[in-house]
């Protein structure tokens, strides 16, 4: 299986970091007949599992579409995931629906409460089939031809591409298109076609590795459901669908009882993003702009008609999806880089801390200093590189010290940011690295997420990832 590991785990000015030093515990969630709501969120449905706040689920989940609808658009039969096949075989009548997405879940998180958020962060995703489809209906569809059938993509994991037609090459920016929790209890089983204040099909296409999405709680143990996986989708989802694949990723579902959300909320690693959906497009858009304000007045001291006045010169209005019928979705991103000290501004001790940290892990690469290096990551350290490979920290110090990995150049030292949470630390970045590995040379500009715990009175490295940018 090839492997889009986590570009950015962007640390949140309105989120922590979860739990801390202590290490969460990753449980296993295989999408099966018994672990899929299929069509709904629902505040009776029986969990597929239960974690503790702070947990990660390795997560399977299923491209929304049936085994014969892919076998009429051309897919062989043994490309067919035979967990679609059994799903779709044994959950029937009023297992099914009203909508029409197999979600995975719904997953208890342990100590979610109504009126807490609780915190999805993004940690990676995989590809585990090799297509997706395209079908043709949505905002205008007089313009499609009814005897076409659905379009399928040939999706190439390692290139993270997808030739839409000869000569039309698509990146790969894989996200879920349905993340969310069970609705209020007295709205019963809600259809998994709309997104609402439940979060749901949002379709929002900056929801990808390394984001993490915020959701009021309605329910005990928030009952979280994820799927409708996207390999690529432009802004507006205009034809219904996007490249819809199934998509394997790591999860992290912490609960937050220091916030209170009327709308979901998200950031990734150069946007805080708010989010509203309605029927009324124009409503949708007060409410995204609304909450963006909200935020702004509440977190960076501004009254609101100084917020106001800020998303209108630096945040950008976009429409998140027009087809979820009967809700339309308007979210707005704001630049974080517009803020002192997000490019290297004022810094707390413990920044320059992590900020030292990064220099040294730097030069010690570059020097391929293995000693140094020892000292800097955890034991359990990993590496996820631009290229998709994965290091254990033994084979990566292994690969430095007999020369097969070299590196010269490196982060920018000026979109470097450090988030600080407690015990846990984020760096992300871009760089220009230039590696070679046995022999073979490879480099251009990536994008980072080094991760450290403090442990032991000092600031450890436990994770790196990084992959190359668009």
């Amino acid at each position: 299986m090839s492997r889009h590991a986590a570009a950015s785990l962007a640390a949140l000015a309105l989120a922590s970091f979860g739990a801390g030093a202590q290490t969460p515990k990753t449980h296993r969630l295989e999408a099966t007949p018994s672990t899929v709501a299929y069509g709904y969120y629902w505040s009776e449905a029986k969990p597929a599992l239960r974690i503790a706040s702070g947990d990660i689920i390795d997560v399977d989940t299923l491209l929304t579409n049936s085994p014969t609808g892919l076998q009429r658009a051309g897919v062989a039969d043994d490309k067919i995931q035979g967990s679609l096949k059994a799903i779709v075989a044994e959950v029937t009548g009023d297992r099914r629906g009203p909508g029409g997405h197999i979600l995975t879940g719904p997953v208890y998180v342990e100590g979610a409460q109504p009126g807490d958020a609780l915190e999805v962060k993004i940690l990676s995703i995989d590809f585990p089939i090799d297509y997706g489809y395209n079908g043709c209906a949505g905002f205008l569809p007089e313009n499609c031809d009814r005897s076409v059938g659905q379009r399928i993509i040939p999706i190439d994991a390692g290139a993270m591409t997808a030739e839409f037609a000869p000569g039309i090459v698509v990146p790969l920016r894989p996200f879920f298109g349905s993340m969310g929790v069970a609705p209020a209890p007295e709205l019963g089983r809600v259809s998994s076609n709309p997104p609402g204040k439940h979060a749901g099909n949002l379709d929002n296409k900056e929801l990808g590795v390394g984001s993490t999405l915020l959701i009021p709680v309605f329910v005990p143990g928030a009952l979280f459901e994820v799927g409708d996986g996207h390999g690529a989708q432009g802004d507006g989802e205009v034809d219904q669908t996007a490249i819809e694949t199934s998509l394997r990723a790591k999860i992290q579902l912490t609960v937050r009882k220091d916030m209170t959300l009327t709308w979901p909320r998200a950031e990734t690693a150069t946007d805080y993003i708010s989010m509203a959906t309605d029927p009324d497009l124009t409503v949708a858009t007060r409410g995204a702009i609304q909450e963006m304000v909200d935020f702004l007045a509440a977190t960076r001291k501004m009254s609101k008609h100084q917020a106001y006045q800020l998303v209108s010169v630096a945040g950008n209005v976009a429409v998140t999806q027009l087809v979820d019928k009967p809700n339309v979705g308007v979210h707005v991103r704001l630049p974080k880089s517009i803020f002192a000290g997000a490019r290297g501004g004022s810094a707390s001790s413990a920044e320059s801390e992590i900020r030292a940290l990064e220099r040294s892990w730097n030069e010690s690469r570059v020097r391929a200093d293995v000693v140094a290096l020892d000292r800097l990551l955890s034991d359990d350290w990993t590496v996820v590189h631009g290229d998709g490979s994965i290091n254990t920290k033994a084979e990566y110090l292994a690969d430095l010290k007999s020369g097969a990995r070299k590196f010269s150049a490196d982060v920018k030292e000026d979109e470097l940011t450090v988030r600080i949470d407690g015990d846990t630390a984020i760096a992300a970045g871009t760089s220009d690295s230039k590696v070679t590995y046995k022999g073979k040379p490879s480099g251009g500009a990536l994008r980072f997420t080094r991760v450290y715990a403090r442990r032991g009175g000092r600031w450890v490295m436990i994770a790196s990832h990084a992959t190359r940018r668009n």
